[in-house]
């Protein structure tokens, strides 16, 4: 089991946000910080229009 990572990268609409931790991606867009490694590691949109990327690997599209 991967531990989980503590910098994402929040792209709205395909369109960068900026780098954030967990618990403030939670507060930023109302994702569940518990789901906020998951999402990243499997590229799963957030209400359709929320990417978020591990930071680093946000070079490898």
């Amino acid at each position: 089991m991967r531990g989980t990572a503590c910098a994402y990268k929040i792209y709205k609409r395909g369109r960068y946000m900026g780098i954030y931790r967990a618990s403030e991606i939670e507060t930023l867009i109302g994702l569940p910080k518990a789901r906020v490694n998951r999402y990243a590691r499997e590229r799963m949109k957030w209400q359709g229009m929320y990417q978020v990327v591990l930071a680093g690997e946000a070079k490898r599209t």
